[in-house]
């Protein structure tokens, strides 16, 4: 009487009752990383796929859930476990619609099995990969068989060069249609759950992502939540990292489409000059230092750029179809962690492959970037030589210098700010010089433009402020960066920078901040400190107070992000900036740049407190059958547990010469002295280039060729040859062990290009003529008189910036 009565109230309200959904079987066990297919007769399966509403829903109020979603094919219906549904055995629900409104449904048991474990006795640490932009224009999120629908062979590869485990981080199985700064918070919980197979975790895991990927990893990095806001994690848990075609500033493609994509999706933060891109370009120190791990960008440039789809402006091997290289460069990232970044001849994705009507055709024609179909692909190759820390990537494709746009030209993001520090919303033109920029993802607020070169004079105009003229900058090459115009007090940086990877200061120390219109000191002028995610701010202690700079005393309790605001009479300004607590190690340092990254055969300086009663350096007597010594006065250092050569010990600094070693990325540096140990993370580089300097670090350590030196009394003239000096440049050819002394100079394995005042100078010499101490003798352009800035380049990164050679004719 009640299933009679239910009908009777069924067909009274038009509803259709719940048909059960006829399966071949009802019992799945599923791992995360690795979806199950459905199994049903072709009726069920062709009525899953048609669906216009499909459900999986856990029963009884089980934690966790679990995702059923069609194949990139759309020929299959598979079932998912995000990472956070815990192992055990679930109940649930698969339900779906028609577009009749016809609805069936069945109960299932699914099984979810633990993840995968780490062999606690690898030696290499375990690879993610992550996939891209799955969802477009339809919203439809289609979960991945397996890495190869996007990687091709890449995972096999890998684990035949002894990588442990490759996983696959699937955004749409994860948390599907999510945005990608909650991705980037699903993959910091995706990374926790990786442990060795002693249960412990894993601390430094490589990253491999494609597209969309590369932004859900930057914005794990960052921290970024909804709304804009940041939370850093520490520590990342990242070795090494590799983008691959990752639109770090959008897709042209998308902002050509700009009008077809609905707001509040993933497709629209794809959108050059989106909130979101423009606040993962800006949140330390109005840039993104990517946390200063080892990285390494793969562009492509097969195909052409079309703004706007207009013909007229097409650049021809400008792009990978979908992304400029410009937006996929890593370029912006800040010395001296600068990211390399190498061009090859890859589309975004087969062309085959790129069904998507609504973005057109893929304006390319060649193989696809991440599809590594065979053991000569590229992109495998140099995945697979970056990962391994060999060299052998930096020959493979060319560097962005070498490439005919990334050589010369850059792209623009452009935001206002009022006199107290609010954005301007309602910009209605912005131009650079004579470029006009255009309206981007935040519409009137972000502006930008791409391919552009040279100096120029912005311009806004505002319905509100009207016409502003802001500052010339001159855009730098290779990449995409951010300019903001400040109406009144602005900031621009604050520094020293700690001697630790990325952009990062020191509590417990001095800050100076640098800027502009902060006026004279007044009774309620301020520098406020505010921690990420706390609305407690702490006034700091100004010692000086100029109108381009302030020094404040930053207490060692305030550490983590934080937003660091001015309050004077012109306006009010803030940034947010990086800082890291005191400790008995406070810094290793390249001893040439004194900054963050050495590589092997590198001299490094370790500063603190309390190291040594004594103060020395390393005599003859220290040399045992010519080998470098490994202790001094009770002191000995490693690097990575091996032991490193110590040539200087006093109570604050230690100076060592890096061993040979192949691992890249944060490594460990343990210093004992006195029978105590002390450790420290430390980020360890292919290449650490620096050079030696003079005078406070603004001439370059050099000689004439009579070994005299070479300063502003005795400048270099054009033509000579002179003798540079640095650290960091690498192995030698043939190889010669650290641990030995130099008898006869050793040629570099790789080679190294040496500007001076921006022309490029003839290296007749580049090799090792000491432990650690790299010899360069080159000729000096034709220059005019003064102060001539060298910069030496190898394997895609340079040595520090502000040194200079005194050059005379």
């Amino acid at each position: 009487m009640g299933a009679l009565l239910l009908c009777c109230a069924c067909r009274a309200a038009n509803i259709q009752p719940v048909k059960l959904m006829v399966l071949e079987r009802t019992s799945y066990a599923v791992r995360s990383g690795e979806p199950v297919e459905v199994a049903a007769p072709p009726e069920t399966v062709d009525f899953l796929l048609k669906a216009k509403t499909l459900k999986l829903q856990i029963q009884g109020g089980q934690a966790g859930s679990l995702v059923a979603a069609h194949n990139r094919a759309h020929d299959r219906l598979l079932l998912a476990a995000p990472t956070r549904t815990l192992p055990g055995d679930y109940s649930a629900t698969l339900s779906a619609t028609s577009e009749a409104g016809e609805e069936r449904a069945v109960n299932l048991t699914v099984a979810v099995q633990p993840r995968q474990r780490v062999p606690s006795n690898s030696t290499r640490p375990p690879v993610v990969l992550l996939n891209g932009w799955e969802t477009g224009i339809t919203g439809a999120c289609p979960v991945s068989t397996s890495s190869s629908e996007t990687f091709g062979n890449l995972a096999q590869y890998l684990v035949s060069d002894g990588v442990p485990i490759v996983y696959l981080f699937d955004n749409c199985a994860e948390d599907p249609n999510q945005l990608i700064e909650g991705l980037g918070n699903d993959l910091g919980n995706y990374l926790k759950t990786i442990q060795y197979d002693n249960g412990t975790q894993v601390a430094q895991i490589d990253l491999v992502a494609f597209s969309m990927g590369g932004l859900i990893v930057r914005s794990y990095l960052a921290g970024i939540q909804s709304g804009g806001t940041f939370s850093p994690p520490s520590p990342t848990l990242v070795h090494n990292l590799v983008l691959i075609a990752s639109p770090n500033f959008g897709s042209f493609v998308a902002g050509n489409y700009i009008n077809s994509i609905p707001a509040g999706t993933q497709s629209a933060e794809l959108v050059p000059a989106s909130s979101f891109l423009w606040n993962l370009a800006t949140w330390n120190q109005r840039g993104d230092d990517m946390r200063g791990i080892n990285a390494l960008a793969i562009v492509g440039n097969a195909g052409a750029y079309l703004p706007g789809l207009s013909a007229t402006e097409q650049l021809n091997n400008a792009s990978d179809g979908l992304v400029s290289t410009t937006s996929a460069s890593a370029g912006f990232t800040p010395p001296p962690a600068s990211m390399p970044t190498q061009v090859v001849p890859y589309c975004h994705v087969d062309p085959s492959a790129f069904t998507n009507t609504t973005l057109g055709a893929l304006a390319c024609n060649a193989a696809g970037i991440a599809n590594v179909t065979s053991t000569t692909h590229e992109t495998g190759e140099i995945v697979r030589s970056f990962l391994a820390g060999t060299t052998d990537w930096t020959t493979i494709g060319n560097p962005a210098a070498g490439d005919t746009y990334l050589s010369t030209d850059g792209g623009i993001y452009f935001a206002m700010q009022g006199a107290s520090g609010a954005f301007v919303t309602d910009l209605t033109q912005v131009v650079w010089g004579t470029v006009p920029l255009f309206t981007g993802g935040d519409t009137d607020t972000v502006y930008y433009t791409d391919f552009v070169s040279g100096s120029g004079d912005y311009r806004a105009i505002s319905s509100s402020v009207g016409t502003v003229d802001c500052a010339t900058l001159t855009e730098p090459a290779g990449y995409f960066s951010p300019a903001r115009c400040k109406i009144g007090t602005a900031i621009f940086s604050v520094g020293p920078l700690a001697c630790v990877p990325g952009r990062v200061v020191n509590a417990g120390a001095a800050i100076t901040l640098t800027g502009t219109a902060f006026g004279s000191q007044c009774t309620s002028c301020q520098v406020l400190a505010t921690p990420a995610g706390s609305s407690t701010q702490t006034a700091l202690q100004v010692s000086s107070w100029t109108n381009t700079s302030i020094s404040a005393a930053l207490p060692s309790s305030l550490t983590g992000l934080l937003t660091i605001q001015v309050k004077a009479v012109p306006g009010t300004d803030a940034i947010t900036v990086m800082a890291v607590a005191p400790g008995v190690i406070t810094g290793v340092c390249n001893a040439g740049s004194f900054r963050s990254g050495f590589a092997s055969a590198t001299w490094v300086a370790i500063f603190g407190t309390g190291f040594s009663s004594t103060t020395g350096t390393w005599q003859s007597s220290d040399f045992v059958n010519g080998m470098l010594p490994t202790s001094l006065d009770g002191v000995s250092v490693t690097v990575n547990h091996i032991p490193a050569y110590v040539e200087y010990v006093s109570s604050t600094q230690i100076n060592v010469l890096a061993p040979d070693d192949p691992a890249t990325g944060p490594v460990e540096v343990q210093l004992t002295a006195a029978g105590q140990t002390v450790g420290y993370t430390a980020q360890k580089q292919l290449f650490a280039p620096a050079w030696f300097t003079f005078s406070s670090g603004h001439y370059v350590a050099a000689q004439h060729a009579d070994y005299s030196y070479i300063l502003p009394a005795a400048p270099a003239r054009p033509g000579e040859i002179v003798l540079l000096y640095g650290t960091g440049f690498g192995p030698t050819k043939p190889a010669l062990p650290t641990a030995s002394q130099v008898t006869t100079a050793e040629p570099l394995a790789n080679t190294v290009q040496i500007t001076i005042g921006g022309l490029a100078a003839t290296v007749k010499f580049a090799g090792l003529s000491a432990p650690g101490l790299y010899q360069f003798n080159v000729t000096v352009p034709s220059l005019s008189n003064g102060d001539a800035p060298v910069v030496a380049t190898i394997g895609g990164v340079q040595t520090q910036t502000g040194v200079s050679l005194s050059v005379h004719q």
